[in-house]
């Protein structure tokens, strides 16, 4: 019993977020629906900042504020980004975050790493400043641990957890999940590019605007 509730109080985020959310993403998915898949994932992110937030006020941690907010006006030491199949958002976010993060994280598929390469060059970043890490996309638990290995690599050169950012805005929504869960954990900054939609569910050009997902104080 003893082994089953340290199990529970271990890993109750990956059982959360794999058992629980992951599921019913799946099942919205398989119904054909895209409104109900819709609502389940932004729902299920929704619930998961939800029960963060109780979790950390019942250890007295530091609470965040979630919604919007400037989130390129937080100047940024280093970011770490989910990365998909596109890079221009990525790009969009550092060429709008002045001054822009001397360091990066990615975190990223086998299918995407060329993507990570991609933004290394657009840059003209060493590979000092970039540390990509290759992830399975539906594993929660290998991206909360591949993103803990990013903040511990910043860590290393000195960067506080106040000077990070995690952007969330690409890969796939598991990788945002997992990013996301371990951000929370470690008590540093989350954000998402949103954009406004036309009638064909296009991204409208110049309606992109950085949000906080949760915002720690100082």
């Amino acid at each position: 019993m003893n082994e089953m509730r340290r199990f529970f109080r271990e890993r109750w985020i990956e059982l959360l977020i794999a058992g629980i959310w992951l599921q019913s993403v799946i099942s919205a998915a398989f119904s054909g629906s895209w409104a109900l898949l819709a609502t389940t994932t932004l729902g299920g992110l929704v619930l998961l900042l939800a029960v963060f937030w109780i979790v950390g006020r019942l250890a007295r941690r530091r609470r965040p504020s979630y919604g919007e907010g400037e989130a390129f006006a937080t100047p940024r030491q280093a970011m770490v980004f989910t990365v998909g199949r596109q890079f221009q958002t990525i790009l969009f976010v550092l060429e709008n975050q002045q001054p822009r993060p001397d360091w990066l994280g990615i975190v990223c598929s086998r299918e995407t790493i060329a993507v990570a390469d991609e933004i290394k060059t657009r840059l003209g970043m060493s590979d000092d400043q970039v540390q990509p890490e290759i992830v399975d996309p539906w594993s929660v638990v290998e991206v909360r641990t591949k993103t803990a290995s990013i903040l511990d690599w910043l860590a290393s050169k000195g960067i506080a957890p106040t000077e990070v950012a995690v952007d969330i805005t690409g890969g796939t929504a598991i990788m945002s999940a997992g990013a996301f869960s371990m951000a929370a954990e470690r008590h540093i900054d989350c954000q998402y590019v949103r954009s406004d939609y036309d009638e064909n569910n296009k991204p409208i050009p110049n309606t992109q605007r950085a949000v906080f997902v949760a915002r720690y104080p100082i």
